[in-house]
């Protein structure tokens, strides 16, 4: 079974915050309340990824939550090898 990912991003002018198998969704008019929202929905759904996408679908930032462990910083990725 692959964990739960929710992805960050901002489509038609608002920030959204989804979850990638569109069990839920939530829009945000500003980027915080959309990654905290996403944060602490990975806090409670554990494990569990966060995942910031640039507007271009880029991957700009992610962040684990373990299953007994706290949060840990994935991203931002290395451009180059993104570029690759």
């Amino acid at each position: 079974m692959q964990h739960p990912v929710v992805v960050v991003s901002f489509v038609s002018g608002a920030w959204a915050a989804s979850i990638e198998e569109g069990a839920a969704c939530q829009t945000f008019d500003e980027r915080y309340p959309a990654l905290e929202w996403a944060h602490r929905w990975a806090q409670s759904h554990r494990p569990s990824l966060v995942r910031v996408l640039r507007q271009d679908g880029i991957i700009e930032d992610e962040w684990a939550y373990g299953a007994f462990k706290g949060i840990r910083r994935m991203g931002p990725i290395d451009t180059q090898v993104a570029a690759q």
